[in-house]
């Protein structure tokens, strides 16, 4: 599996004007080849290939001798990036999606450049980049694995870093024997099939009245340093989330074999007329597809499995007989009245969602199924009463 790690650079002001003008003479390049397919395609009916522009690169460098002074490949992978801009926009046209047709980037929207093989390597507390120079970097942890790619961001706030994209083996960690269902909410972040409940965070709460600040500044002002201040507010809050989401990640994971988690469709529920805009910021600040990413690939690299079911009902359906009825979001306890259950609304959807990942289990692999929960009775949870 593939793994990446994150590193802070730390430029000086000559190197920093070197790792400007390339992102900028990659940008140019971008936008110029995107211009380029489009003109052919209105002329021509048909658009050069990928590899035709990698091939007239010779050319560019003669026309524009400033590209000599970037990398090959970082100047080839560009042409990548815009290739799979297309791959991207026809995918999601087949697939019914909002297409969404590439277009042209400007400063605050092109901040990345890859050298896809070679152009890079580590000595001591330096990285040495290829026609940039050995930059001082932050290894405050052990690379793992080979490394393939390396990409250098710059980010909002005006600070570097280094992601190496290294193949890995797995390190599977101790099998406990558990599996976990996880519902995800709002009042309370986490609650587990076993009952475990995990208090929110709200990051974005704590920072609100420095972020209304920051940004009714920036509205009036509409200066550099009034959006850097904005951008450092949000990094902030950025940062904090997603450490503590991974600390929750990795016991997750580590206390268990087998995660069931819904699979929501979070950008349709921020967009949904039924929720208020104060509970979308809620649900915004909740991040549920960041933890669940977290959750996803860190399951991967222990050997263990992270299973997404449908949500559909899984808070309206009785745990125990299968009933279902209606909720409102202000109803915090289930009460069934064909069976007698009473419980926590989250406690009976997070067993639901276990129940819907043992019969994925079930279906997917019985002998797996039976090896692991030998001595636990599979109920399939019936629709309705």
């Amino acid at each position: 599996m593939f793994k990446t790690f994150r590193y802070r650079l730390y430029p000086t002001v000559a190197q920093e004007r070197k790792l400007l003008s390339t992102l900028d003479l990659c940008r140019n390049l971008y936008n110029g080849a995107l211009e380029e397919r489009r003109s052919f395609y209105k002329k021509f009916n048909k658009s050069p290939t990928c590899f035709d522009q990698i091939k007239a690169l010779s050319e560019v460098k003669e026309l524009c001798p400033e590209y000599k002074d970037i990398h090959s490949q970082i100047s080839q992978d560009v042409l990548r990036r815009l290739e799979k801009s297309y791959q991207n926009f026809f995918r999601r046209i087949k697939t019914g999606e909002k297409p969404g047709f590439p277009r042209f980037l400007s400063r605050d929207r092109y901040k990345s450049f890859t050298f896809p093989q070679s152009g890079f390597r580590i000595e001591n507390d330096r990285l040495h980049l290829s026609k940039i120079g050995p930059v001082k970097i932050s290894l405050h942890r052990e690379i793992l694995g080979k490394i393939k790619t390396c990409t250098i961001i710059k980010t909002s706030t005006n600070k570097w870093f280094c992601c190496f994209s290294t193949e890995v083996e797995k390190q599977a960690l101790q099998k406990t024997g558990k599996m976990i269902g996880i519902d995800l909410g709002i009042k309370n972040f986490i609650v587990t099939s076993d009952g475990e409940t995990v208090a929110p965070k709200k990051f974005f709460n704590k920072h609100l009245e420095r972020l209304a600040l920051a940004s009714r500044r920036h509205s009036k002002k509409r200066t550099h340093a009034t959006k850097l201040h904005a951008a450092r507010v949000h990094e902030k809050v950025k940062s904090c989330r997603s450490d503590w989401q991974h600390k929750v990640a990795n016991r997750i994971v580590r206390e268990n074999d087998i995660i069931v988690v819904e699979d929501l469709n979070i950008k349709k529920m921020k967009t949904s007329d039924k929720f208020g805009s104060c509970m979308k910021r809620h649900i915004s600040d909740a991040s549920w597809g960041q933890l669940i990413f977290y959750l996803s690939y860190k399951a991967e690299y222990a050997d263990k499995r992270v299973i997404l079911v449908d949500p559909a009902n899984t808070s309206k359906m009785c745990s125990r007989c299968g009933c279902v009825k209606d909720l409102g979001l202000d109803v915090r306890i289930y009460r069934c009245e064909h069976c007698g259950l009473e419980m926590d609304r989250d406690h009976n959807a997070a067993i639901n969602i276990k129940n819907l990942g043992l019969e994925i289990m079930k279906i997917s692999n019985p002998k797996e199924t039976r090896d692991i929960f030998s001595d636990r009775k599979i109920k399939k949870p019936s629709a309705l009463c």
